[in-house]
């Protein structure tokens, strides 16, 4: 979950992945060298690697 603002005067949160706990860390990059942004997440509390791809 992170926050962000919906406009000039609020802010609220949302959320990325329900399925994640809390990540560790997060990098994107093109893996494949399909030129298209991979997204690679890794899971704290599951002690996973999420690998997301276009």
């Amino acid at each position: 979950m992170w926050c962000h603002s919906a406009t000039r005067t609020s802010i609220t949160t949302s959320t990325w992945w329900i399925g994640l706990g809390q990540a560790g860390g997060a990098v994107v990059r093109d893996l494949d060298g399909d030129s298209k942004q991979d997204t690679i997440v890794t899971g704290y509390e599951d002690n996973v690697v999420y690998i997301f791809t276009q």
